[in-house]
């Protein structure tokens, strides 16, 4: 997966500047009221995660649980990836509508909706506030037809979009923000996200003024939706997750920083594990963590309940990582179904995480 800086963006951005969004003939781009979503989408397909919980998953993680749910020793002894068969079987039903994978466009919740194409991995989420549309990681430019097809197939005008927040800045979160901030949108990022200074003197005065600099613990506003922004960095220096209230369910946006079942996003570059281990921690005793259920994360699957088990579980193959790093071995990622798998066999107690 690309995983270019905003700063290795900004030539792209610059570019998209001059490309608007697609109109349709006969729709306005300035129409910004909202109206009830009376589109086409498809409902959130429900199934029980490896935990117990409510997920929605993608194909990916979907073929993943099957092998951590089904699999004998000797066929993960082959090769935890010998998984090809299951991505024919499991493809061909998907096409069918006969497997709990997503779809696209998807609601998640009332009002709140899952963009993107439907085999990256790649989540982008609209919300429907009631005086605007928030979008949250916009994501590549090559898949901007795609969301705003989906946009507009929900029933929504482009020009209702008057927000995009994004969790951090690479190019698969944000490449496309240029093209929304020419059509009117605020753009909010954190401020220690490296090429900000970068960014800001090569667009025009008018453009910069669209990009709001956030910091830790600012309470945002979205039309009548309050989001308090959390900083925590390790992924990125200026990777932020945002807690909110979504008609009455516990919300965390959290990018790349907490994925479903101990996933994480890559680290390379920029990265820091000491700095992503205390982002990890500031979350899990974050005075909210008890009440989060939806975890919305960047990739993959959608976690419906229990969202500090899914920080629980980060923590967990963050700390196994560290602790191999620290043995010598140059490792920056482990397959988290692999791994719990791997200990279910064993017999072998919980990972402790390692202290902040």
């Amino acid at each position: 997966m690309n995983r270019r800086s905003l700063l290795l963006c900004i030539i792209v951005s610059l570019a998209m500047f001059v490309v608007p969004a697609l109109t349709f003939p006969g729709e306005s781009e300035s129409v910004t009221s909202l109206k009830k979503t009376d589109g086409l989408y498809y409902p959130p397909v429900i199934q029980k995660g490896p935990s117990g919980h409510k997920v929605i998953h993608d194909r990916m993680t979907f073929i993943e649980q099957y092998k951590y749910d089904n699999w004998s020793p000797e066929q993960a002894a082959k090769g935890w990836d010998k998984d090809e068969e299951l991505w024919k079987k499991f493809s061909w039903e998907w096409g069918k509508g006969t497997v709990p994978i997503q779809r696209r466009p998807m609601q998640v919740l009332d009002g709140l909706f899952v963009l993107g194409p439907e085999d990256y991995q790649q989540n982008t989420y609209l919300f429907d506030t009631g005086d605007g549309l928030l979008l949250v990681d916009c994501g590549y430019e090559k898949f901007r037809p795609c969301i705003e097809i989906q946009i507009r197939q929900l029933g929504y005008n482009l020009g209702q979009i008057k927000w995009v927040l994004l969790t951090h800045g690479h190019s698969d979160h944000a490449e496309s923000i240029m093209a929304y901030i020419g059509s009117g949108a605020d753009a909010y990022l954190q401020a220690d996200e490296p090429g900000i200074k970068e960014f800001l003197a090569a667009v025009p005065p008018e453009i910069a003024r669209k990009l709001v600099l956030m910091h830790d613990g600012d309470r945002l506003s979205f039309g009548p939706l309050p989001v308090e922004a959390i900083h925590t960095p390790g992924h990125t220096a200026g990777s932020t997750c945002f807690s909110l209230n979504w008609q009455g369910t516990a919300v965390l946006i959290t990018g790349d920083v907490v994925l479903h079942f101990g996933r994480h996003g890559s680290m390379d570059e920029g990265s820091d594990w000491n700095h992503y281990l205390a982002s990890l921690w500031k979350l899990y005793n974050h005075p909210r963590s008890g009440e989060w259920q939806v975890i919305l994360p960047g990739h993959s699957t959608i976690d419906l309940e229990n969202g500090r088990e899914s920080i629980y579980r980060v923590l967990q193959v963050t700390s196994e990582i560290i602790r191999r790093r620290r043995a010598g071995e140059s490792l920056d990622w482990l397959n988290s179904y692999q791994l719990f798998y791997e200990l279910r066999l064993k017999g072998e107690l919980e990972i402790e995480p390692l202290k902040n």
